[in-house]
C-alpha cells in the first residue's frame, strides 16, 4: 500500500498514477487523498532557474533609468488612487484564493456582465485580509483571464441569494502567475 502523493511532482507513490498513468501534471484531478477535495486541476507553475533574470552586473545608467520607469509606473497609479479609478475586493474567507466576478443575477431576473466585465477602473486592489493586499491593472488582468480562461476554475458565488454571482476563482500559483508573467504585461 502506498502513501498518498505528497507533492504534484511525485508520481512513484501515487496508486492513481500506477492505475491510470495520469497525473496531477496532466491537468487531471484523480482519486489520491492528498487532492481529493479539489474540484478543478491548477496549472503547475515552473520556478526553475532562470539565468536570463540574472543581474549582468552594475551598470548605473541602465539601473537609473530602470528605476524612473518604476517610479512613473507608482505616480500613474497613485494618480489613478488620487481619481478614484480603483475598485477593491475583499476576501472574507483568507484562503490565499482570489475571486474574480463576471456576470450576476440580480433578483433572479436574468444573468448581465458585472464585475471585471464592467469596471471603469484602471487598477483591481484584492484584499486578502487586512494590511495584506495586491494590486493589479485591469488590463493585466484581463489579460490573463483571456489567456487562461480553459484553465480556470469557474463557478457561481451565493447561489441561493438574491443576487448570485458568476465568476473565476484563481488558485494562489495562479495569482503569482498573474502577477509575475511577462505574458501578461
Amino acid at each position: 500500500m502506498s502513501s498518498p502523493c505528497p507533492t504534484l511532482n511525485q508520481t512513484a507513490t501515487c496508486s492513481a498514477y500506477r492505475a491510470t498513468r495520469r497525473h496531477h501534471n496532466d491537468r487531471t484531478i484523480h482519486g489520491c487523498a492528498r487532492f481529493r477535495s479539489r474540484t478543478m486541476p491548477v496549472p503547475l507553475l515552473s520556478m526553475s532557474y532562470q539565468p536570463s533574470h540574472d543581474i549582468d552586473g552594475p551598470n548605473f545608467q541602465r539601473d537609473l533609468a530602470f528605476g524612473l520607469e518604476g517610479e512613473q509606473i507608482i505616480r500613474d497609479f497613485l494618480d489613478a488612487l488620487d481619481g478614484g479609478k480603483f475598485e477593491v475586493k475583499y476576501d472574507r474567507y483568507r484562503n490565499g484564493r482570489m475571486a474574480v466576478e463576471t456576470e450576476q443575477n440580480p433578483r433572479n431576473e436574468g444573468w448581465k456582465l458585472s464585475g471585471i466585465n464592467v469596471t471603469e477602473a484602471d487598477w483591481w486592489v484584492y484584499l486578502f485580509a487586512p494590511g495584506s493586499f495586491i494590486i493589479v491593472e485591469v488590463a493585466r488582468l484581463k489579460r490573463y483571464l483571456r489567456a487562461n480562461y480553459s484553465l480556470l476554475m469557474k463557478r457561481t458565488f451565493a447561489a441561493k441569494s438574491d443576487n448570485p454571482a458568476k465568476g473565476f476563482v484563481l488558485m494562489p500559483n495562479q495569482v503569482q502567475d498573474l502577477m509575475t508573467n511577462e505574458l501578461y504585461d
